[in-house]
């Protein structure tokens, strides 16, 4: 005797219910009535794509039984028969549609933490369900994401952002305007003010920051206020964030022109100090060159990719050398004044 399955065993116990309805007693007719009512409505949902996540995870793991329940429960005298192989291809095309969110959830689960909010939702607050009979070539066919009603082109920055977020400088720039923008409003803000007051404004200015940064345009002082405060060694990995479409080769010259920006501060700074040692104690000699290094006040205004032709190495070199011999007796000027 051929072995028959549970759930087979199932279908046809129903089968049998239906077909000896007037053997049953009236609360198991009620109950089988509103096991019908229930399927019938899920199915309802399955189609309109407005169906709960959890349901559509049950029905893709047991589609096949899911399939012959409703070929059993579907009334004789329903206007629209839904065939097999229809009602497969909808669960396959509404598991797509699950599977793509699901690919997406990661970035929109960080960016939902960054926001401090989340929520449970409809297959229909997830993306847009699609119309199967519209559909011309399934396989290529691309759900669109609707999650949490952000919108398409935040969604499309979304692994950019997520990525920016795990370094330092972005991060200040996303925790200053967000901190702002709730003072600014008086209260925690909602996702949808996140997105107007906060990532959209960050994004803008990021990639205002980016475009400058690969250009050599940026100050000084606005360099300085973003990456002043690292070694070289985290330098480096900051300013890789910025790196568009792979091509790093600028990298490099920018970290040596902030060296060289410090160098020459220094020296700024030194020539000070040595000309405030020449005038105390009234020394003699020619202090031209650091006079005319001391005379530059507004070198954080210049760009990275300006030279400053008006220093030579030379005089670099020089103002280094007197100023590490100096600097014993500075310091001690500067104890005893």
């Amino acid at each position: 005797m051929p072995k028959v399955s549970r759930g087979s065993r199932q279908l046809c116990f129903v089968i049998n219910l239906e077909e000896k309805a007037e053997y049953l007693s009236h609360e198991t007719k009620v109950n089988l009535i509103k096991t019908t009512t229930l399927i019938e409505k899920i199915l309802s949902t399955l189609l309109k794509g407005d169906i709960l996540v959890t349901d559509m995870e049950l029905i893709i793991s047991n589609a096949d039984s899911f399939t012959k329940l409703i070929s059993v429960v579907q009334r004789k005298d329903s206007v629209v028969k839904i065939q097999n192989d229809y009602l497969h291809r909808m669960i396959k095309l509404r598991q797509k549609e699950l599977q793509v969110f699901k690919t997406t959830m990661a970035d929109v689960q960080d960016f939902i933490n960054m926001c401090h909010r989340f929520a449970e939702y409809k297959m229909s607050d997830l993306c847009k369900p699609g119309i199967l009979e519209e559909i011309k070539d399934f396989e290529e066919f691309c759900p669109s994401i609707t999650a949490f009603e952000i919108p398409d082109d935040v969604m499309k920055m979304l692994p950019k952002l997520l990525q920016y977020d795990k370094g330092m400088v972005f991060n200040r720039m996303w925790e200053a305007t967000g901190h702002g923008a709730a003072k600014r409003h008086g209260k925690h803000l909602s996702l949808e003010e996140v997105i107007e007051h906060v990532s959209e404004p960050v994004f803008s200015h990021w990639s205002n920051v980016q475009e400058r940064l690969i250009a050599g345009s940026i100050m000084f002082t606005e360099f300085e206020k973003h990456f002043g405060r690292l070694d070289s060694n985290f330098l480096k990995r900051e300013i890789d964030f910025f790196v568009t479409d792979g091509n790093n080769s600028w990298v490099q010259e920018r970290i040596k022109q902030w060296e060289q920006y410090k160098l020459i501060r220094n020296c700024i700074d030194g020539a000070h100090v040595i000309l405030e040692v020449v005038d105390s104690y009234e020394l003699q000699g020619d202090f031209g060159p650091i006079k005319l290094i001391a005379s530059v006040v507004n070198l954080g205004t210049l760009q990275l990719v300006t030279n400053p032709q008006w220093i030579t190495n030379t005089e670099l070199t020089t103002l280094q050398l007197v100023t590490k011999q100096c600097r014993p007796q500075i310091q001690t000027s500067e104890h005893f004044s």
